[in-house]
């Protein structure tokens, strides 16, 4: 670059004289130095080029340059002339028409291009410019925040621009680990939203080069319906997983790259190749070309004595698997996670337990989701969304353990993985074979008292048949008072998500005699299906605006707590039996039944056993099992809830007989997969009973202690 202050004589300075020094038309004017002429300023810049830069930073830098190198005023007009290039000349040109840009002063030329290049913004494009843009995939944050608030200077957000700047930022980021870990943020701003994104950038980047290279990250593949779990190679970092979920991981099996089965090309997958139309000249079957035709191979390599190749099985979601007839249903399993009941389906073939979005807000909203660098994808390769993981308190057989639960993008039930099936101490004959019976759990890992205690399950083995039991000799009676009058409503629409499941339900219960059709009533109560775990449904009716008002309900009192604590006090070990569907195992008088008749979306049914909904059902049933289990030792029972204590596994198992043998004199029936024996604690009425004592459960005592302070001012009016 020549010095602005050199001496020029003649072009001794080695720069060309005249016109062709490359200086601009006109700024040839010399100022004295020392009584010596000098040659105008010369120096780099690039022309104006509105496709990557705005007019008024380029004129900045212009101007800037016009201060360092001592630029005369007089002269500016000149240099912008030379220095903005052909094309912004002929715009230039373009918008004076007939007059010469040399005729204009420095100031009129700025203007004419500034209402050109730079013309004032409309607000609401601006905005919704601003509201539009996302994080582009293998864009940084700190990039994307960098053009938001490019952005931002044209959308006139004045005092509200650091809250605009961080809503769109949360919006937009790509990556949902970070994106949840920000919303969990309360009180939010700019600043921790930067620090908090970018630190979880930057881990995941760390962890990437941390564990080498990105073939060597560890890939775990769940296959849906049971099938062995295998790993692979990843070929993403984790810090790219969530912008890339919906893509088809390319890489290498067995040596062989991977490649398009309907025209062999390793460029694309199937789903993308051009050839879904084509006819095949071999087999004449649509879809794929000769080259690969999987029936010209086989005839192929059935001549040359070679084995036969399988036909090719693309699946293109695996969630979207449906079972077939024949084939074996779903293993389902209820446990207790951070004191909520979750139904999870047991599956081997998976190697981490999962549950989705929306389940996690429902139930652990208050949790923290950690990042993680697992990452998952099924069985024909497809990404399985990983947000992160939570840890969970899980109670299974008397045990607590605190357990990692990742979070999946889907919309799919709970997964129990191998991970938690090998820390749990379970039944397995319970999980996958429910009508097996065995010892559930054993605390003093007592072999003779577990032999014992399956000797006795199998001696009453029906009482845990599963269909619903019919109590021998006793019926209820209902009893309405004077003068009431019968009340009619109509039957409820059912919501189409559940109807499936209680036509099901009205079906077995029609088979076994709890429910008779009938066409006419003068009581009837609408239907109330109730869901439970497994998809079933439980019927109850809406007594409450029908028979409940007129009904003289039966007076019986429940045990108090103290009373249940003092019956179980002393013991070492705990059982506990649940009844199955208690209500409908006692039969209603006949006289009485029609004031239970149901109205449903199919007509009128009348029960022939207790219904759930009836004011006077718990009373009836308390007094009734309490008949039944009166004068045995160590057992209480709360309705349908009966727990077993002794103070020696001997006295134990002698008291669990007794019960059996009165429950099945009484044809009565328990749900075996509710049932737990020979536990070191159990939870009862709101407390932890173990052979200790009675403690308080512990997250009884944390709702209160962390209840939120009240906000909201309410006046008293004294009047």
């Amino acid at each position: 670059m020549a010095n602005p202050s050199a001496a020029a004589a003649g072009g001794a300075t080695g720069l060309p004289t005249g016109g062709t020094t490359g200086l601009p038309v006109g700024s040839s004017t010399s100022h004295p130095v020392g009584g010596v002429a000098t040659m105008p300023a010369t120096f780099s810049f690039e022309p104006f080029n509105p496709a990557t830069l705005k007019f008024d930073r380029w004129l900045e830098r212009l101007e800037i340059s016009f201060r360092i190198y001592h630029v005369q005023a007089t002269d500016r007009r000149d240099y912008l002339l030379h220095y903005m290039g052909g094309a912004t000349y002929d715009v230039l040109c373009n918008k004076l028409k007939r007059a010469a840009p040399h005729t204009k002063t420095y100031g009129e030329i700025v203007t004419l291009l500034k209402d050109h290049f730079s013309p004032d913004p409309l607000e609401i494009l601006e905005n919704f410019k601003f509201a539009s843009r996302k994080q582009l995939d293998h864009e940084s944050l700190s990039d994307y925040l960098m053009d938001l608030e490019k952005l931002a200077q044209t959308c006139n957000f004045e005092d509200h621009l650091d809250k605009a700047l961080r809503n769109q930022f949360v919006f937009g980021i790509r990556n949902r680990v970070i994106q949840l870990r920000l919303l969990e943020v309360r009180n939010l701003t700019l600043a921790k939203a930067k620090e908090i994104a970018f630190g979880m950038e930057m881990s995941h980047r760390g962890t990437d080069e941390m564990h080498g290279s990105r073939s060597k990250n560890e890939v775990q593949h769940i296959e849906h319906g049971s099938k062995k779990a295998r790993k692979k190679n990843a070929f993403q970092p984790a810090s790219q997983i969530s912008s890339n979920r919906s893509s088809i991981q390319t890489g290498k099996r067995d040596g062989q790259k991977k490649h398009c089965y309907r025209c062999g090309d390793a460029e694309h997958f199937a789903d993308k190749c051009k050839h879904k139309a084509t006819v095949c000249n071999h087999c004449k079957k649509k879809g794929h070309l000769e080259k690969v035709c999987q029936s010209k191979l086989k005839e192929k390599r059935g001549t040359d004595g070679a084995h036969h190749l399988e036909e090719p099985c693309v699946i293109k979601d695996v969630f979207h698997l449906h079972a077939v007839r024949g084939l074996a249903g779903k293993f389902l399993l209820d446990l207790t996670i951070n004191h909520k009941e979750l139904t999870f389906e047991v599956d081997t073939g998976s190697p981490v337990s999962l549950i989705n979005v929306r389940d996690k807000r429902q139930y652990f909203y208050d949790l923290e989701i950690l990042p993680t660098t697992t990452r998952l994808v099924s069985y024909c390769d497809n990404d399985i969304g990983v947000l992160g993981k939570i840890m969970v308190k899980v109670v299974a057989n008397g045990e607590e353990l605190t357990l990692p639960l990742h979070i999946a993008e889907s919309s799919r039930h709970p997964l129990l993985g191998r991970d938690w099936l090998l820390a749990l101490k379970l039944d397995f004959n319970r999980v996958f074979r429910p009508g097996t019976h065995s010892v559930s759990y054993c605390g003093d890992n007592d072999q003779s008292t577990a032999t014992a205690l399956n000797d006795l399950l199998k001696k009453f083995s029906y009482v845990f048949e599963g269909r619903v039991g019919k109590i021998e000799g006793i019926q209820a009676s209902l009893t309405v008072r004077k003068d009431s009058r019968p009340v009619y409503v109509k039957a409820r629409a059912v919501p189409f998500a559940v109807r499936d499941a209680v036509d099901k339900e009205i079906d077995a219960f029609v088979s076994e005699g709890i429910w008779e059709r009938v066409k006419h009533a003068e009581w009837a109560t609408p239907v109330v299906p109730v869901k439970k775990s497994g998809g079933r449904v439980r019927l109850c009716g809406d007594y409450k605006i029908t028979l409940n008002p007129h009904l003289l309900v039966d007076d019986h009192p429940f045990p108090t707590a103290e009373e249940l604590f003092a019956t179980v006090a002393g013991g070492e070990t705990f059982s506990k039996l649940v009844l199955s569907q208690a209500y409908l195992q006692l039969k209603v008088r006949p006289e009485d039944r029609d004031l239970l008749t149901l109205s449903t979306h199919r007509g009128l049914f009348c029960p022939t056993r207790l219904m759930y909904g009836v004011a006077s059902a718990p009373a009836i049933f308390q007094r009734l099992m309490e008949e039944i289990l009166q004068g045995i030792l160590g057992v209480t029972v709360f309705i349908d809830d009966i727990r077993v204590t002794g103070p020696d596994n001997q006295t134990h198992l002698r008291r669990l007989e007794e019960v059996f043998r009165r429950l099945s004199k009484y044809n009565l029936r328990v749900n075996r997969e509710k049932c737990e024996f020979f536990s070191n604690r159990i939870d009862y009425c709101g407390y932890m009973v173990d052979k200790a004592g009675i403690h308080k459960l512990r997250y009884k005592i944390d709702a209160i202690q962390n209840m939120p302070v009240p906000k909201t001012r309410i006046k008293f009016d004294p009047s």
